[in-house]
């Protein structure tokens, strides 16, 4: 009980400190990098709205551009996964390719490339462009650890397709897979299975 009031009042207390912030007229770059910050601890919620409250008119530089769209198309990309109901998902997904591959045309944020990739490719692969979202799926399998179990299984699955049933790339990803450095526990239990 104690537990879920102090939550409670610390998520009060975060909205309330990002709409604060959000009043201020801070430099925008400064915004986006502390969007930045957030969106890479988590907080990917404030990082958006931080991104969102600065229009795009008042950016003057490519990289501020770019960091805006990544903000808000990872979020995007965030929200489809944890929502249900596949139109609105598809919608969610839509946005956030939208936003990422304009975040891409001002070359993504330094240090968030594999992140930016990922996100972009799994948005992609869950709207059926597995064409497209080869491309941003193999380059997170090298840049983004976190992702790189999901986004090998993905391409596995795009090899595996019906119109394609290339079986030797297949177990050339899942061979390689294996022979990258551990990202989880199971790795190896999820590349038997897709083996199989």
């Amino acid at each position: 009980m104690l537990a879920s009031v102090a939550a409670l009042l610390l998520a009060s207390f975060s909205a309330f400190g990002v709409y604060l912030y959000l009043q201020q007229d801070y430099d925008p770059t400064e915004k986006l990098d502390t969007a930045l910050r957030l969106l890479s601890k988590g907080d990917g919620e404030s990082a958006a709205r931080i991104a969102s409250s600065i229009p795009p008119e008042k950016l003057q530089r490519n990289s501020e551009l770019s960091k805006r769209y990544f903000v808000i198309g990872t979020r995007e990309r965030q929200r489809a996964r944890e929502t249900e109901q596949r139109p609105i998902a598809n919608d969610l997904n839509e946005k956030a390719v939208e936003n990422l591959e304009k975040s891409r045309s001002y070359s993504f944020p330094d240090g968030f490339e594999g992140m930016a990739n990922f996100h972009l490719g799994m948005a992609l692969y869950d709207l059926f462009k597995w064409k497209e979202a080869e491309g941003p799926l193999t380059i997170a399998t090298d840049r983004f650890p976190p992702g790189r179990a999901d986004a090998i299984e993905r391409l596995v699955d795009i090899d595996l397709a019906h119109n394609r049933r290339d079986i030797q790339s297949a177990m050339d990803r899942i061979e390689h897979w294996r022979t990258l450095p551990r990202s989880s526990a199971y790795d190896d239990e999820r590349a038997d299975l897709k083996e199989i």
